[in-house]
């Protein structure tokens, strides 16, 4: 059974992050045994600002060392990893895909992301693409801090939740960047515009998940919803502006209360 050790919003390139984003690697590298046991589920923000040349060749280099320690490491983007956070360029759509994604089939390469591990279904979500892809909007008008799946991957997660190798999965972990549950706190400009059509598919009753584990508000916390055992929102791994969030370790066989918060980066 494979555990999950959950990161997001490293922000590689913002002051003193590398550094600790190494550390965090070195100190998982060291003592998390044995390594082919878990999946790492990386929800997002891997780089401050994609349009300044070289951010992704300063992250992948990382991802690079865990998995020859023997991990799995997944990762979907955020809205840094398309451009400045705010503003968007649409090639960093397919850049990202090519320096972070590529297991992501080139003739398969539409998210909803399924990777089934073992007896777990991971399924990974592009939480910017509905603003990217809308052609009302010029790319110099897209606010990528608030996001949207779109009705095209909305659509494509309930067929995926209902398919046959999805429902014989034991455990189904969802991940994406925005957090889908949050309007009401931190205000329209932030929020994932259709955070309320998400969650209508993800507790539906035919749909088992597990886990929903997302990023983008620095401020991390475990949330209560009904039909979904755990909600996590992982903060920022690097503690960018100084938010401290533990590295949630999670064991999908145990009951929640069994899950571990770490820190990894020893700072």
């Amino acid at each position: 059974m494979r555990k999950i050790i959950h990161l997001t919003d490293l922000h590689i390139g913002f002051n003193g992050l590398e550094a600790r984003f190494d550390n965090i690697v070195t100190n998982i590298s060291k003592r998390i045994t044995p390594a082919g046991d878990y999946v790492i589920v990386i929800t997002g923000d891997l780089v401050e600002d994609a349009k300044i040349q070289g951010s992704y060749e300063k992250a992948s280099p990382y991802l690079d060392r865990l998995k020859a320690n023997g991990f799995t490491v997944l990762v979907i983007p955020g809205n840094h990893d398309y451009g400045t956070g705010t503003k968007a360029s649409r090639e960093y759509v397919t850049k990202f895909k090519d320096c972070f994604l590529a297991d992501f089939k080139t003739w398969d390469r539409e998210y909803p992301k399924l990777d089934l591990i073992d007896n777990v279904a991971f399924i990974g979500l592009d939480s910017m693409e509905g603003i990217v892809n809308d052609e009302a909007l010029s790319m110099d008008a897209k606010y990528l801090a608030q996001g949207q799946l779109g009705d095209a991957q909305l659509a494509a997660l309930d067929r995926m939740l209902n398919s046959e190798k999805v429902q014989k999965a034991a455990y189904t972990v969802v991940y994406l960047h925005h957090h889908p549950t949050y309007s009401g706190i931190i205000g329209d400009n932030f929020k994932l515009v259709d955070g309320e059509q998400l969650m209508a598919i993800l507790t539906a009753p035919d749909h088992k998940i597990t886990a929903l584990l997302f990023g983008h508000r620095h401020k991390h916390g475990k949330l209560t919803v009904t039909g979904i055992g755990r909600v996590y929102n992982g903060g920022t791994s690097t503690f960018k502006g100084n938010n401290r969030s533990p590295h949630h370790v999670i064991d999908l066989s145990e009951d929640p209360k069994c899950d571990r918060e770490e820190n990894f980066c020893n700072c």
